[in-house]
């Protein structure tokens, strides 16, 4: 149920393109290091790790509760994890 509902807010609160980067943190990135055939080395584990840590995610209910919507250059901006980690 939960994530019928979280799915039918994004798709109420959210253009494409945030839905797209949203769809792709909760399962793209990660699911295609965790299926490869091989181990990531500590540099890619690490950048894959701040890529998946839910910035995004976090940045949806924040958006979605506040209503609001950052610009997609600002969710996609490399230093985008690291802002919202240590905010």
């Amino acid at each position: 149920m939960f994530f019928q509902t979280f799915s039918e807010a994004a798709n109420e609160a959210c253009d494409l393109k945030h839905r797209k980067l949203l769809f792709c943190e909760i399962s793209e990135v990660e699911q295609a290091m965790r299926l490869g055939p091989d181990l990531p080395t500590v540099e890619e584990y690490v950048t894959n790790r701040m890529q998946t840590s839910a910035v995004y995610i976090i940045c949806f209910f924040f958006e979605y509760g506040s209503d609001i919507m950052l610009p997609i250059e600002v969710l996609t901006d490399p230093d985008m994890p690291n802002a919202t980690v240590w905010a």
